[in-house]
């Protein structure tokens, strides 16, 4: 299905959905790492090295 922001808008239509997936899906990624025992690895760094600059000053 193709459809514009504009058309939706100006028809008065609601577009409602979910990009990852059914409800249940969504449930399922949030259980697993429960479940599972998955944990996070963090790395802690100065907020300057996280961001450096593109370009030369």
């Amino acid at each position: 299905m193709t459809a514009t922001a504009a058309r939706l808008v100006m028809n008065g239509h609601v577009l409602a959905g979910h990009l990852t997936g059914s409800p249940r899906e969504t449930d399922e990624a949030i259980t697993f790492p429960v479940t599972a025992g998955v944990r996070p690895m963090i790395e802690r760094m100065p907020l300057e090295k996280a961001f450096p600059r593109s370009r030369p000053p």
